[in-house]
């Protein structure tokens, strides 16, 4: 199994507890090379972990994608599980197989932005 945990956010900081006892290989903010190289080379599962949107896992600068169309082909083999906010959407766009999160909140402002406004 492979983690590749876009760290953008203090929030994002914490989603370590995803994956901390799975044994994983955890790639932290990777180089688009040293990603690629590992998605080829892992045979089975990838969580990708981070801030995105409907087109994609967003990069630890929040000014462009780290995961977008351009990596689907990489993917399309692969069990990948997608925490991002519509990395369900992003999935379903591209018929990538495994487990997609809809929408994943995690601090206070988007919660906010989603209308819990009663916590």
């Amino acid at each position: 199994m492979l983690v590749i945990h876009i760290i953008s956010t203090e929030d994002t900081r914490s989603f370590s507890n995803v994956y901390v006892d799975l044994g994983a290989r955890v790639l932290i903010n990777p180089s688009s090379s040293e990603a690629r190289q590992a998605i080829i080379d892992e045979p089975e599962t990838i969580i990708f972990i981070g801030h995105g949107t409907e087109y994609g896992l967003l990069n630890s600068r929040l000014d462009g994608y780290f995961i977008d169309s351009g990596w689907v082909n990489l993917l399309r083999d692969k069990t990948v599980i997608g925490i991002w906010c519509y990395a369900g959407n992003f999935a379903d766009r591209y018929g990538l197989r495994g487990f997609f999160t809809s929408n994943f909140i995690s601090n206070i402002d988007e919660l906010l932005e989603n209308g819990f406004n009663n916590f």
